[in-house]
Parts: structure tokens; C-alpha cells; sequence
């Protein structure tokens, strides 16, 4: 057996279909994360020059989707599975929990954009 195939059946064990398995969430979940991250890299070099402005929209968007599906799976999804809620409280459910991660996503980019123009501001200051 070489890397878990049975090259005589030419299928994979069970073992090693058990253990890639449990693998591929956390291999998926990571990858994810890392698309938002490049989506969003041109943020930590904003002194550089232009923004490519619908990557980093692109980026922000996935980012408050992904977090707010986090923060439900997190937090929520035990409670209402005992509830055993209809899909559309379901659905609701998550639609509040990407809402508040919005609503907090958008106060930290109003916060910040309100320091930018004030640096700004400074800058050209005679």
C-alpha cells in the first residue's frame, strides 16, 4: 500500500479516506480564509498608492459573510439545533449574525477613515 491506495483494487484504504476526511473542513476553512486575506493585503500597504478598489470591496464583503457564518456556527448553531427551528428562523438567525459583524465591520471602516482624513488633513496643513 503506497500513500494509502491498494494498488491492486486501486481504491484508497478506509483508513486513510477516514483520516483525509477529517482533514478536508479544516483544509477548506483555512483556504477560505486565506482568499480574504489576499483580498485584503493591499490594506497593510495603502502608503504605496492606489487601491485596487474591487478586491479589497471584494475582501470586505467575503470577510463579514465569513465572519458572521463563523460567529453563528460559533455561538448559535447548538442552541437552535435543540430548537429545531425552521430554515427560514435558520436563515434569519444568520442574516442577524452577518448583520452585527456589518454593523461592526462598518464602524471600525468609518472610524479609520475618519483618522485618514484627519492625518490627511495634517499633511497638506501649511
Amino acid at each position: 500500500m503506497l500513500f494509502g491506495w491498494d494498488e491492486a483494487l486501486g481504491i484508497r484504504s478506509q483508513k486513510t479516506r477516514k483520516k483525509h476526511g477529517r482533514m478536508r473542513p479544516i483544509l477548506l476553512e483555512s483556504l477560505k480564509w486565506l482568499l480574504v486575506l489576499y483580498l485584503l493585503w493591499p490594506i497593510v500597504r495603502f502608503r504605496e498608492g492606489a487601491f485596487p478598489l474591487v478586491r479589497l470591496l471584494l475582501g470586505i464583503l467575503l470577510f463579514i459573510i465569513f465572519s458572521g457564518k463563523l460567529f453563528y456556527d460559533l455561538f448559535l448553531a447548538d442552541v437552535v439545533r435543540q430548537r429545531r427551528p425552521t430554515l427560514k428562523q435558520d436563515l434569519c438567525t444568520l442574516a442577524g449574525m452577518i448583520l452585527a459583524v456589518l454593523l461592526l465591520i462598518g464602524a471600525v471602516v468609518a472610524m479609520v477613515a475618519a483618522m485618514l482624513v484627519a492625518w490627511q488633513k495634517s499633511l497638506n496643513a501649511p
